[in-house]
Formats: structure tokens, C-alpha cells, sequence
């Protein structure tokens, strides 16, 4: 089956993800979101929807943006979903703390620019 969506769409959705992780994020610090069972979850899909919509990205969109982590992105996405049981929340508030802002930050530039 042929994937009707395009490279602009995946993106959106990447960023639609990470921005709303951020936002649901804010205010928190690491053991408000440690003892917030519901916040891990949250952020758990969230992150499996940027992994999952980034696999969909092609890879000539991907090789003009070396700058995004490509494949730790979907590899994230993979332990989230096939790892379930072991997800490490103090993982997951690094990701959120460290990696979201400078990625929301690529994904607005390359969709400004024109993705497809």
C-alpha cells in the first residue's frame, strides 16, 4: 500500500507531538513528572508518534537534515513500543529536557523552508 501523506505532513505531526510534550511538560520539574504516572504515559505516546512519523519521512528529506537524529528517534520509538515494560521515565525527562526544544527548533526551520 502506497503512503498518501507527504514528508510536510510526517513533519507536522513531529512537531504537533513535541510541541504538545513540551507544553504538557511545562511547569514540571523531574520527580513532579517521576510521580506523575499519567505524565510518563502522556509523554511515552507522544514520543511514539514523533519516532513512528519520523520513519516515515523520506530519506532524501532526511539526508538534507542531518541535524535531527534520525534513527535515535525512531530507535526511541522502537523501545517504547516493543519495550514497554522497561521504559525509563528518568529517560524519558531527559528527552523532554534536553532533546525536544532544539528538535521542535529544526522541524519549525525545515518546514519553513519547505519540506516536500
Amino acid at each position: 500500500m502506497r503512503d498518501s501523506r507527504s514528508a510536510t505532513q510526517y513533519l507536522e505531526d513531529m512537531l504537533e507531538a513535541t510541541e504538545k510534550a513540551l507544553s504538557y511538560t511545562s511547569g514540571m520539574d523531574r520527580d513532579g513528572f517521576l510521580g506523575d504516572e499519567y505524565a510518563v504515559l502522556v509523554i511515552s505516546r507522544l514520543l511514539e508518534i514523533v519516532g513512528e512519523a519520523a520513519k516515515k519521512v523520506p530519506d532524501a528529506v532526511r539526508a538534507d537534515h542531518p541535524e535531527i537524529p534520525w534513527r535515535k528517534i525512531a530507535g526511541t520509538r522502537d523501545i517504547l513500543i516493543h519495550a514497554y515494560f522497561h521504559v525509563d521515565a528518568g529517560q524519558l525527562w531527559r528527552t523532554v529536557t534536553e532533546d525536544l526544544s532544539p528538535l521542535r527548533d529544526a522541524l519549525r526551520r525545515i518546514l519553513s523552508e519547505g519540506a516536500d
